[in-house]
This record gives structure tokens, sequence and C-alpha cells, in this order.
């Protein structure tokens, strides 16, 4: 790629000199390279595919965190790109992830009471003991695609039970995001044949999932129908709840939708995590013994994890009053893209070796971007960090290794919001 020499105090993102969009799925199944190239050279830039408008993608650890932080300039869009479609949605429409202050607030509150620490700790010996067992279930020294048989199922248990759901539940749920997800995904890329950029794309919610939101949705109801009885549980909280701080409730499709987020993010991104991490397991020599040896470094291996292979690689902001990021000047009515799988390896944070696997690196703080920073950050983190330690301690005790199957190679999920493997085959040494 030329150079483009912009400097940090340019008041213009020049077109993308290497030609990267982060919507395209042949771009972003391997988008490290060219991301390297534009934070050394065009650390901004217009990125443009039609007939999508033009996008300023940022690539830096610093601008990130900037525009995460600045959320009276940048509105917040969750996985949407259609900036017409999300100007034209009413607040109480839009899940979590895509919700502005003085909303977010009180639905983060509220999201908080099936996602509290308190809330997940009640439930984590029990979620430990399923991980074990289904740990237990796993063969020896045999080819295993490991995200049905175990990546996916544990995250979906431990979200169903914090929520209050049988198990048997949370592998319907699982079943229903992936098809969500598969059936999105093809109109949310330009890379698709079914691309629709007219239509824009639904929200992270129950318009992305229409079977666990008809499922969430029964249950809402036959709830409501019996006077919400007050038996202490995550939905008896959520459907009475009434946020002290701004005096906002919530109706039930509103309760509907903010379920099937949790459910949502449940199942694919903690699944993608732990995935993600396996195949770094099987991947890196003398980790898996490290770990077997030392389990003390488990947490920050999974922040490593997390800071390399982000489950969310990007999310888009919609530009509300005029900014200025890095020296770039962004207007109201543009929509940025910030890539944090690009930020998480920014040489000026994490040294010349940013895209190497290591436990003894020195981090900026935060460690990384994956989670979100400020009022985003995500609510469901807590979560997905325990059931990730629980799932990975219980592989680390009853096996020896880890290595990837013959003739295996990583394939990414077909969406270029995820980094996740669609497969991972591998084999458990006793």
């Amino acid at each position: 790629m030329d150079s483009v020499d912009i400097g940090r105090a340019t008041e213009q993102a020049p077109e993308c000199p290497n030609g990267f969009h982060p919507l395209d799925w042949d771009e972003v199944h391997d988008p490290f390279p060219k991301l390297a190239e534009l934070r050394a050279q065009c650390p901004v830039s217009t990125v443009r595919r039609d007939p999508i408008p033009p996008m300023k993608l940022f690539t830096k650890f610093a601008d990130i965190s900037q525009i995460y932080r600045d959320w009276e300039s940048f509105g917040n869009m969750g996985i949407i790109v259609n900036p017409v479609e999300h100007a034209g949605m009413a607040a109480e429409q839009r899940a979590i992830i895509s919700t502005d202050p003085p909303r977010h607030g009180a639905m983060r509150r509220f999201a908080l009471q099936a996602l509290s620490p308190a809330q997940i700790d009640a439930h984590m010996d029990g979620i430990a003991a399923y991980a074990q067992a289904e740990t237990a279930k796993l063969p020896m020294g045999e080819d295993v695609e490991m995200m049905d048989a175990w990546a996916g199922p544990i995250p979906s248990v431990a979200t169903a039970r914090a929520l209050g759901l049988p198990d048997a539940d949370a592998l319907s749920f699982r079943r229903w995001v992936r098809m969500g997800i598969e059936a999105n995904a093809r109109r949310m890329s330009p890379s698709s044949t079914e691309f629709r950029w007219a239509d824009g794309a639904d929200a992270y919610g129950a318009g992305m999932f229409p079977e666990s939101a008809d499922f969430v949705g029964k249950w809402v109801r036959a709830r409501r129908a019996a006077g919400n009885p007050q038996t202490g549980d995550v939905l008896s909280k959520m459907l009475d709840y009434v946020d002290e701080e701004s005096g906002i409730s919530f109706t039930d499709q509103e309760v509907v939708d903010q379920l099937v987020t949790i459910i949502a993010a449940g199942n694919d991104t903690t699944g993608g995590l732990i995935g993600n991490f396996l195949y770094r397991l099987a991947t890196t020599p003398g980790l898996f013994d490290m770990l077997k040896q030392d389990r003390s470094k488990l947490i920050i291996a999974i922040e490593e994890s997390l800071r390399l292979d982000p489950p969310q690689m990007m999310f888009p902001r919609l530009c509300l009053k005029d900014a200025n990021v890095g020296g770039v000047n962004v207007k109201a009515g543009e929509v940025i893209i910030m890539s944090m799988a690009s930020g998480n390896r920014d040489e000026e944070f994490y040294g010349p070796d940013s895209d190497q696997f290591r436990l003894d690196r020195k981090y900026p703080n935060p460690r990384h971007l994956s989670m979100g920073r400020g009022i985003h950050t995500c609510i469901g983190a807590y979560l997905a960090r325990k059931v990730a330690k629980v799932a990975i301690d219980a592989l680390l005790e009853r096996f020896s290794g880890v290595r990837l199957a013959d003739g295996y190679s990583y394939e990414k999920v077909l969406f270029h919001h995820f980094r996740a493997p669609e497969t991972l085959r591998i084999v458990l040494e006793a």
C-alpha cells in the first residue's frame, strides 16, 4: 500500500488507500494485515462500497477510546449500519446496544436485574458443575467439533440459568440465535447476493431473532396474565421495574426485546470467546501446559484472547454533532466505524509484537476494547468472563493437551461483525 501522510493534525479523512471495507466478508475473514497497514499509514480513512454511503474508519486505540467515551457526540447504533433507519426508530424500539442516554442508563440498570455480579455469582456453582459435566462427556483422542459439542452449549445454559429458564430451553435458544444471525448476516453484508441496503437491518434484538422473541413473549405474557406473582426471580423484577433515577418503566414488549438481546449476546459472543480461546490453546505452543500448571494465569490469558480475537470486531456510531477525533473532523450525520479488531493490536500501546499471544505484556488501561468503554461497557462482560473461566478450567482439569484435528483450518462465521470459528475440530489428549 502506498503511504498516505495524513499525520495526526489533518482535518479530512482520505480515501482508504488499500481498499479495505469493514462490512466485506472476504475482507474481514482475516482483516489484520490490512488493518495494520492502515494504523501505520492512514489511521483514519473514508471507506466506500456501493450502495453503502461512505463511512469513516477509525483504527487506533486512542481514537476509538475517545469515541466510546464521547457519547454526546457519537450515537450508539448497535450492529446496524443504516443511519436513516436508526434515526427513524423510536428510543423505546431499540435494544440496549443501540440506545443512548438518558434512556440508555435506565435500560442498563434494568438489564442488570439479570446480569449483575450478585445475580451471576448466585448461579456460578451450578454453571461450573454443568461445565464439568459437559467436559466429562468429551471423548479423548477423537476428532470433535467443539462449537456444537461444548463451546456453544455452556454459555447458552449459563445465560438461561441467569434468567431463570431451564437448560432445555437454552439449547433451543442457541439454535434460534444461530439461525437469526445467519439469515441477517446475508442481508447485512455487501458480499452477499441477498444484501439489502435500502431496507437497512433490524436492531440486535427481537426483530433479528423471531423464534426467541416468540418464546420469550409467551413467557412474559403468561407471567403477566398470572398477575406477575412476586417470586423474586429475574422476570418478576423486570416486569415491575421502575428506574429510580429517571422514573422510566418498560412495556412488556421492551422486556421481551431486552431479554432476547441478553439471550442472543450470551449465546453468540460468549460462545465465540470460548471458541476463539480454545483455538489459541490449540495453536499457541506451551500455552496449555502453562495454564494447566498455573491456573492463576487463566484470567489474563482470557483477556489476551479477547484482545487478539474480539468476538465483536467493530461497531458503528452516528455522529450527532460536529466533532474532532485524532485531528480529523467528523460532521453531524456521518457514520463512523470503530474497529476494535484494529485498536486491540495498536503497536503504540502493545508494542511491535502486538499480533502475538503473550501473558507478560504491558497493557494500557483498559487492557483492550473488546468489551467497550465508558457507559457502553458490555453489561454481559462479567458473565462472559466467568463462564469462559469455568469452561476452560474444566478442560484443563480433565485433559493433558489439545491440538487441531488433521486438515482443519479456521473459518470465521459469515458475519462481518463477529469473529468466532464457524466450526472448531479439536483432538483432546488424555
